[in-house]
């Protein structure tokens, strides 16, 4: 089977007809079947015919021209153009053209077997066309807003770039580019497929795998790069390295430029979306360490509230400091926070002991958690614990394994909060009276209570429901009934008390249907 061509191309000049007319095309067998043979070989992703087709748009033909060129083997209506461009001596106002090889267009057959194409003369199309890109213009022609704009539809973004530079380099490689440092750190900005450095020739996209990850977002537009036939892959060459360094000087000259401006709050944004970034290039990136290290701000001992360069910590120091001592941590108040950490773990580490005690193969440890603000205490899995929706997948096993569930049970970790009042209240009852039964009921209840808040589900609903009455019995005691009591005190003699030590247990009642109906 043929590649099939159906070509609608307005009416010749001469022609009397007004409607366009259609022109089926079908290649010889031979060039077909080379065709498609070089089709599928020069392309590794269907989805580029979209760029391909897209990107060229052609310079315009003729019934002629549409036979000549659609079909035969490295045949280029472009080439021709620019062809009679050079002759013409006018090359040099718009030669800038992509696709002289004849390939694009059949990237379309990657996914159709037929392909119909519109095209008209050059000489019946008013060249409307924009070439007023950003990149393409005189930086000095472009406005601040234009590049904000620019920057807003190219990356989809939706806030102005915190600065931008926009250069032309010439001599042994010759490029345009806009460079921008956003004004916020995306979260996948560390992500493996996420490029922000694209990279056009003649104003056709090709890659944006250019820089590999970076923060600093751009185009490229050369008309230097050696490209493949199919312009998929960018071939590694000298020119290539010498736009990677270029690109790489012009990114830390414009950095350099937002830490020396007169707006500090800028250069503090930056720091604090994209410091660390710097601080692991400084390490990582030798080539570039000496361009890195004034970007680099610090906190010291003179300047605890403000970030400062290495240029001011030099300046700074006394005439006899040979050296420079640094301490690294997360934070300033790392350590402030560890101290107070070994603090609380003196404080509370008798009472973990005594809950743990207490709670015995129900829990694996008990622990004092930096995470919870409101609650007194999380019930959390170990390691290799099961969650506690995994736990009731398990229950619900026919065959599930009683051993493997009670274990998994027994790596449950209990977190403290040291902050909330029922934590302090159980500390002070560890120091003063560990073995006080309301004491060691509270305990027992506060451990099923973070049973039920974390997911899980008690093994008794029955002896929960019980702790739970004889709690409120305790905190209710007689708090309404005070006055009543008061009352009959002469007819009984005695005032009223706590009814009795054993512990309760909630009735369950499970209700008959045929019983239920009857009482309807």
């Amino acid at each position: 089977m043929g590649l099939l061509l159906q070509l609608s191309i307005p009416p010749e000049p001469s022609s009397e007809r007004s409607m366009n007319t259609r022109l089926r095309y079908v290649a010889p067998v031979s060039v077909s079947r080379l065709m498609d043979l070089i089709v599928h070989s020069l392309y590794s992703n269907k989805e580029v015919f979209l760029r391909e087709l897209i990107s060229d748009s052609g310079i315009g033909m003729t019934r002629q021209e549409l036979v000549d060129c659609l079909g035969t083997i490295a045949q280029s209506g472009t080439t021709k153009f620019f062809q009679a461009l050079k002759e013409s001596k006018e090359a040099g106002a718009d030669s800038n053209l992509i696709g002289q090889f004849g390939g694009d267009f059949y990237s379309a057959f990657l996914v159709s077997d037929k392909v119909e194409v519109d095209d008209e003369p050059t000489d019946s199309k008013k060249d409307d066309e924009d070439d007023g890109s950003a990149e393409l213009r005189n930086p000095k022609d472009v406005t601040t807003e234009e590049y904000n704009e620019f920057y807003k539809k190219t990356f989809n973004e939706y806030l102005d770039p915190l600065a931008s530079s926009h250069f032309t380099t010439e001599g042994e490689v010759e490029f345009r580019s806009i460079l921008f440092v956003p004004s916020v750190k995306k979260e996948d900005m560390l992500n493996t497929k996420t490029k922000n450095i694209r990279l056009y020739v003649k104003r056709v996209f090709i890659s944006d795998d250019l820089m590999g990850n970076c923060f600093v977002k751009g185009v490229v537009d050369s008309n230097d790069l050696p490209l493949n036939v199919s312009r998929e892959i960018l071939q590694e060459s000298r020119i290539v390295r010498i736009m990677r360094k270029r690109l790489v000087r012009k990114a830390f000259d414009m950095i350099l430029g937002i830490s020396l401006s007169e707006n500090k709050d800028d250069y503090d944004k930056f720091w604090e979306n994209f410091g660390k970034f710097l601080k692991l290039g400084c390490i990582e990136d030798h080539p570039n360490h000496k361009r890195i290290a004034p970007l680099l701000r610090f906190f010291s001992s003179q300047s605890e509230d403000e970030l400062i360069s290495l240029d001011e910590y030099v300046e700074n120091m006394k005439s006899e400091q040979k050296d420079i001592y640094y301490i690294a941590a997360d934070s300033l108040t790392s350590d402030k926070d560890e101290e107070k950490e070994k603090e609380i773990k003196q404080e509370f580490g008798h009472t973990c002991d005594w809950i743990k005690k207490r709670l015995g193969e129900k829990i694996a440890s008990v622990q004092i958690s930096n995470r919870l603000s409101t609650s007194p205490c999380v019930l959390v899995s170990g390691k290799f614990g099961w969650s506690a929706n995994m736990e009731r997948l398990m229950k619900a096993q026919t065959l599930g394994d009683t051993a493997s569930l009670d274990f998994m049970r027994s790596r449950r970790i209990l977190e403290i909060n040291p902050d909330h009042p029922i934590i302090r209240s159980l500390s002070v009852a560890c120091k003063s009276c560990p073995d006080d039964p309301d004491a060691l009921k509270a305990i027992d209840l506060l451990y099923d209570t973070a049973l039920i808040s974390s997911g899980f589900t008690p093994d008794s609903p029955g002896e929960l429901g019980g702790k739970i009455y004889e709690m409120m019995d305790m905190a209710l005691g007689g708090r309404w009934t005070a006055a009543t009591s008061a009352g009959h005190h002469h007819l009984s003699g005695q005032p009223a008390q706590h009814q009795s030590s054993q512990p309760m247990e909630a009735e369950i009642v499970h209700s008959d249907p045929a019983e239920a109906g009857r009482q309807n």
